[in-house]
C-alpha cells in the first residue's frame, strides 16, 4: 500500500511543527515531527488503527493513529491500495473541530 499525504494534513503538520519549534525548542519539534511522519504501523497493517467516531457523519471510514507522544491522531482513510492521510489532530482540541 502507499500513503499519500493530504494538502490539508501536511499543513497541519507545518502548523504543528511552527508551533512546537516557537514553543519548545527545535530537537522536541524535529523529535515529535518525526514520530508523526513515521507511517510504518500504517502501511503494515493498515487497519489497525482505530475508527474515528468524530467522522462517522461523513459516510467514509476513518481510522487514527496515535503518534507523537500520544498527543496527535494521524486520521486517513483507505482507498484501494492508497492510504490517505487526511488529518494531524492535536488531541488537546475540541473534538468537534475535526476537518472531514
Amino acid at each position: 500500500m502507499k500513503i499519500f499525504w493530504t494538502e490539508p494534513a501536511l499543513d497541519e503538520l507545518l502548523d504543528i511543527y511552527q508551533f512546537l519549534l516557537d514553543n519548545a525548542g527545535i530537537s522536541i519539534a524535529k523529535s515529535i515531527i518525526d514520530d508523526i511522519l513515521n507511517t510504518d504501523q500504517i502501511e503494515a497493517f493498515p487497519e489497525s488503527g482505530t475508527i474515528e467516531a468524530n467522522l462517522k457523519k461523513t459516510g467514509k471510514e476513518y481510522r487514527y493513529i496515535l503518534r507523537g507522544h500520544k498527543r496527535y491522531k494521524i486520521i486517513y482513510r483507505i482507498e484501494g491500495n492508497i492510504i490517505y492521510i487526511t488529518d494531524v489532530f492535536d488531541c488537546r482540541k475540541d473534538p468537534s473541530s475535526m476537518k472531514a
